[in-house]
């Protein structure tokens, strides 16, 4: 491929020109400024200078102040539970005003309250959450281990069916974690 024998074509504007409707030749491209908290104008009066000064275009950069430094303040973030490759959960937090992707693995879960004693026909609502202290609401299956004395929904409220005690698992993928209710007459 033959080498560009012409420089590009670069309009310069004088006198009463400088503040018409102006048309860009072939080459001629807007101003740039690589620093992100400068303004640029067109409106300055110099833009043959600019063009003269290799920028190429019909519009000159002037430097008309500072853009206020509005920094992200790293507060949006949004967090979830994402599986890893190992089959394992993790929480995912990503914060879009940084940019920063961080990944936990749960590698516990605790089950509260511990202990309850709860009435025939009451019922308790139970709480799981990982070692981090993030309650977690979806992916947790429950069981009772004795299903006459006291039963457990997929939302984790456990109603007590009659008096004696029943152990209600948690699990998590493969974690688990146990409570015991005590059901009274």
């Amino acid at each position: 491929m033959a080498g560009r024998t012409n420089p590009p074509k670069t309009t310069v504007l004088t006198g009463d020109t400088l503040d018409a409707p102006q048309s860009t030749s072939p080459g001629d491209a807007p101003a740039d400024t690589y620093d992100k908290k400068e303004r640029v104008s067109s409106a300055a009066p110099d833009k043959a200078a600019a063009a003269a000064d290799g920028h190429q275009t019909v519009n000159a950069v002037e430097v008309v102040g500072t853009v206020p430094d509005n920094a992200p303040t790293g507060t949006r973030t949004e967090t979830y539970i994402a599986p890893r490759p190992d089959g394992k959960s993790a929480w995912v937090s990503h914060n879009y005003d940084t940019g920063v992707t961080s990944a936990t693995p749960i590698t516990a879960i605790d089950v509260t309250p511990a202990t309850s004693s709860v009435a025939v026909a009451g019922t308790r609502t139970l709480t799981v959450k990982d070692q981090a202290g993030h309650t977690l609401t979806q992916g947790v299956t429950f069981a009772s281990s004795d299903p006459t004395k006291a039963t457990v929904d997929t939302a984790g409220v456990v109603t007590a069916v009659t008096a004696g005690t029943a152990t209600i698992t948690a699990k998590f993928g493969d974690l688990s974690d146990t409570m015991t209710v005590t059901v009274t007459a």
